[in-house]
């Protein structure tokens, strides 16, 4: 799971990420262009994660892809 579920363009958003495996190490990553994503602190049950997205990025969904040490989730 993913809370918050909404991240704000333009802002750099913490959220938390709940699963299985995520002490192993975690990539994530966004096909959003000028969207980066920073890794904070992966965990067993939980890896927290700062998505910063563009300001002028439009509204609406934006997919975010998780990779741990046994593939992607």
């Amino acid at each position: 799971s993913v809370q918050p579920a909404t991240v704000r363009p333009g802002e750099t958003t913490r959220l938390t990420l709940a699963g299985k495996g995520l002490a192993g190490g975690v990539r994530v990553a966004t096909r959003t262009p000028g969207a980066s994503v920073r890794v904070e602190k992966a965990e067993e049950g939980q890896a927290l994660v700062d998505p910063t997205l563009p300001a002028d990025c439009p509204l609406g969904p934006t997919g975010l892809w998780v990779a741990t040490a046994d593939g992607p989730t």
